[in-house]
C-alpha cells in the first residue's frame, strides 16, 4: 500500500468489529491511513508482510488460538514495529504479561479521540528515537570495528584491509560500489586506487583509473569545504558541472555520495559510494557515518604514506651506510698503494744510496714523486668529499666566467699534458658565464680534464666546447682515448663501486674525482652527463645554470 503525503499507516487488530470500525473512522479523521482491520492474531503476520504498517493497535483479548500478547511475541521475533495495546482489562496479571513484550503504550477502553491521538503519536515518536539510537549504536560499532582492524594492520597488508573495509561499509550502507581516488600531483589527476563492487560487472575502475582534475573541479570545490557531496539525480548537477554529469551518466550511476579525504594539508583523495541498481536516499545519520569513515580512511592513508616513507628512508640509509663502508674500504686500499711505493723506494735509497748511479736514483725519485702526487690528489679529493657529506661545503654561486677557470686548469696540468704530448683545444669564448660556485666548478673542470688526459693516447688531443641552452650552459670535455665499457658507465658515480681502470700510461685512480664532480654539479643546480664508446673516446659534460637559481 502506497501512503499519500507520507501519512502514517496503522494496522488495527480488534475482534469486535464495531469497535474496530469506530477506531478506524477516528484515525482517518486524524490523518492516518488504515492498512487493515483484523480480528485474530493468526492474520497479523501476513498483513504486516504485505502492508508494512508504521504502528499496530491491537486488543489484548482476541478470538482464535493467539491472544494479543502471544501475537506480539511473534511480531517481535521478525519485525520492529511499535505496538499499542487496546484493553478493557486492568488486572495486574494481564499487564505483567503484556509488559514482557515491551509495547509502546496502552489504551484503556473506553477512550476519547484526543487520548488515542496522543498515545499513537508518542508511540511513533518513541519508536523512531529508539530506531535512531539503535542505528547510531550500530554505526558506531561498525566504525569502531573498521578502525580497530585498520590500526592493527601492518603497512604491507593495508591495501587488502582498506578494500575489505570498503566492502563492509558499502554493504552496510546498501550501496553498489565504494571507491577511493587518490590525487597524483605530477599528472594532475585523481587515480582509482581502491574499489569494492558488489558485482564485478559494475566495476569501472579500469575506465576511471585516471580522472583529470579539470573533469571534477565542481565536486572538488564542494568537497573542499569539508562537506559531503550528495547527488540524488542528474538534475543536481549545475550547468558548469557538465563534464562530471557526463562522466557519472556514462557509468549508469543513479545516485552517489562522496567525501574528501584530507591529509597532507589538502584534499589528497576522495571516498565515494555509487548506487547503480536503485537510487539510495541518504539520511543524516548515514551522512555522519560517511564523514567519520572518511576521516578514518584519510588517517589510514596518511599513516600508510608516512610509514612507507620511513621504511624507504631506513632502506636508503642502510644502503648508503653499506655503500660508504664499501667506499672507505676502496679508498683505504687505493691510499695504501702509493705509500707502499713511497716507503719502498725511500727505504732502498736510505739503506743503499751509494749502490745506485744517478740515473737509477733519479728514476726512483721520480716514482716517489708520482706516488706522492697521487696520494695527495686522493687525500685532497677525499677531504673535499667529506666536507660535502658533513654539510660544510656549501655552494656560494656568483656570475663566473668559465673560460678563465678552463685556462687556469689547463695551466695547472701543463706538466702531465707535456708528458703525453697532448694538445688541448678550447673553443669556449671569453666572458662565457655560468651562475655557480667558482671553486667547485674549478674542481669539476680540473678533474674532468685530468681524466681526459689520463685516458688519452700520447700525441692525442682533447677538445673543450660550450653549448648555450635556454637556461643553462653545457660545457663538454671530449677525448679520443680508450673510452669506457658500456657495463661500467652506470657505475661511474657510485661510491660503492670501484672503477679503477688504468690510463694509457698505467696511471691509476679511484673514481672519487668523478663522484666529487657529480656532487659539486648538483650543489650548483647542475648535472653531469657522460657519453662514451669503448676504444673511441669519451665526452663528459657539465650542465650549469646561466642565471641565479633558488638554493
Amino acid at each position: 500500500m502506497k501512503t499519500p503525503d507520507n501519512k502514517k499507516k496503522i494496522l488495527i487488530v480488534e475482534d469486535e468489529l464495531l469497535v474496530a470500525e469506530d477506531i478506524a473512522f477516528r484515525l482517518k479523521s486524524l490523518g492516518y491511513v488504515i492498512t487493515d482491520l483484523l480480528i485474530s492474531g493468526e492474520e497479523v503476520l501476513p498483513s504486516i508482510e504485505k502492508e508494512k504498517p508504521d504502528l499496530i493497535l491491537m486488543d489484548i483479548m482476541l478470538k482464535g488460538k493467539l491472544d494479543g500478547i502471544q501475537t506480539h511475541e511473534l511480531i517481535n521475533r521478525k519485525y520492529k514495529i511499535p505496538l499499542v495495546y487496546l484493553t478493557s482489562y486492568s488486572d495486574e496479571k494481564t499487564f505483567s504479561r503484556a509488559k514482557l513484550t515491551q509495547p509502546f503504550g496502552y489504551i484503556i477502553k473506553p477512550f476519547d479521540e484526543r487520548e488515542l491521538h496522543t498515545v499513537i503519536e508518542v508511540a511513533i515518536y518513541k519508536h523512531s528515537m529508539e530506531m535512531r539510537l539503535e542505528h547510531q549504536l550500530k554505526n558506531e560499532e561498525l566504525i569502531s570495528r573498521i578502525s580497530t582492524q585498520l590500526l592493527a594492520t601492518k603497512t604491507e597488508n593495508l591495501d587488502t584491509v582498506i578494500i575489505d573495509s570498503l566492502r563492509i561499509f558499502g554493504e552496510y550502507m546498501g550501496v553498489d560500489k565504494a571507491f577511493i581516488l587518490i590525487v597524483d600531483q605530477e599528472k594532475n589527476t585523481y587515480d582509482s586506487v581502491y574499489e569494492w563492487c558488489f558485482d564485478e560487472k559494475y566495476s569501472v575502475s579500469g575506465r576511471t583509473k585516471s580522472i583529470p582534475l579539470n573533469n571534477i573541479m565542481w565536486s572538488l570545490e564542494k568537497l573542499s569545504d569539508n562537506k559531503v557531496l550528495i547527488i540524488n539525480s542528474m538534475s543536481d548537477f549545475p550547468p558548469e558541472a557538465g563534464k562530471e554529469r557526463k562522466l557519472v551518466e556514462s557509468f549508469g550511476i543513479k545516485s552517489y555520495t562522496a567525501v574528501g579525504l584530507n591529509y597532507n594539508n589538502q584534499i589528497s583523495g576522495v571516498l565515494g559510494f555509487d548506487s547503480i541498481l536503485f537510487k539510495k536516499e541518504w539520511d543524516e545519520r548515514e551522512i555522519f557515518s560517511v564523514k567519520l569513515f572518511g576521516e578514518i580512511i584519510a588517517n589510514t592513508l596518511e599513516r600508510k604514506q608516512i610509514e612507507a616513507q620511513l621504511i624507504n628512508s631506513e632502506k636508503n640509509l642502510r644502503e648508503l651506510n653499506a655503500a660508504k663502508d664499501k667506499f672507505f674500504s676502496i679508498i683505504a686500499h687505493d691510499l695504501k698503494n702509493p705509500f707502499m711505493g713511497i716507503l719502498g723506494f725511500t727505504e732502498i735509497l736510505s739503506n743503499s744510496f751509494g749502490q745506485y748511479d744517478d740515473a737509477e736514483k733519479q728514476k726512483m725519485i721520480s716514482f716517489i714523486k708520482r706516488s706522492a702526487e697521487s696520494a695527495y690528489k686522493l687525500v685532497e679529493n677525499l677531504l673535499e668529499w667529506s666536507r660535502i657529506q658533513i654539510g660544510v661545503a656549501k655552494a656560494e654561486p656568483l656570475q663566473t666566467d668559465i673560460s678563465i677557470l678552463i685556462n687556469e686548469s689547463i695551466t695547472s696540468l701543463k706538466d702531465v699534458v707535456h708528458a703525453k704530448n697532448i694538445k688541448i683545444i678550447t673553443t669556449v669564448q671569453n666572458e662565457t658565464y655560468v651562475y655557480a660556485d667558482e671553486e667547485m666548478i674549478k674542481t669539476i673542470i680540473r678533474n674532468l680534464l685530468t681524466n681526459a688526459i689520463k685516458f688519452s693516447h700520447p700525441d692525442g688531443y682533447i677538445k673543450i666546447t660550450a653549448e648555450e641552452q635556454t637556461e643553462n650552459l653545457k660545457l663538454s670535455i671530449t677525448d679520443k682515448g680508450t673510452g669506457i665499457r658500456k657495463d661500467l658507465l652506470e657505475n661511474l658515480f657510485r661510491i660503492d663501486k670501484s672503477i679503477t681502470t688504468k690510463g694509457t700510461l698505467g696511471e691509476k685512480g679511484t673514481g672519487l674525482g668523478l663522484i666529487l664532480c657529480k656532487e659539486f654539479a648538483e650543489k650548483n643546480n647542475g648535472q653531469i652527463v657522460v657519453s662514451s664508446i669503448e676504444k673511441e673516446g669519451s665526452t663528459f659534460s657539465v650542465i650549469l645554470p646561466k642565471e641565479e637559481f633558488q638554493k
